[in-house]
């Protein structure tokens, strides 16, 4: 089963890549919310000292992302929690399931639309340089 997690506001950019490459990751807004996420069982991704160390007071899965570089962001969470990348399976907005309807993906949340086009080579050259790395 893949980690579920939740990211701090500084880290929105690497919550969207992270669903871009297959992964659930909520964003929420407030310490006292990110700290009760972490509480259903998500893992709290942050850069915020004090709410790191309150998480962690509190005997929650936490982890401090150093890196304030997004390359940087996804490969030290990628190699920490030993993912790899995978297809999209959740809307980059707002963490939807994504379904497949001819050749596009609708988010069942939102009802965002995705499909392959120009940006498609530049998420291709990201995911090929982090499995690289890792």
């Amino acid at each position: 089963m893949k980690p579920k997690f939740v990211a701090d506001e500084m880290l929105i950019k690497l919550a969207r890549w992270m669903r871009i490459f297959g992964y659930d990751v909520s964003e929420v807004k407030g310490d006292e919310k990110l700290l009760k996420e972490a509480e259903k069982g998500r893992i709290l991704l942050t850069r915020d000292r004090e709410l790191f160390k309150k998480a962690r007071l509190r005997g929650l899965s936490v982890y401090f992302v150093n890196s304030d570089q997004i390359d940087e962001q996804l490969y030290e969470v990628f190699y920490h929690f030993k993912l790899k990348p995978e297809e999209p399976e959740r809307c980059t907005i707002c963490n939807g399931e994504l379904e497949e309807k001819g050749g596009r993906w609708i988010c069942k949340l939102c009802g965002k639309e995705y499909w392959i086009g120009s940006h498609w080579k530049g998420i291709e050259k990201r995911r090929k340089y982090l499995e690289k790395r890792l």
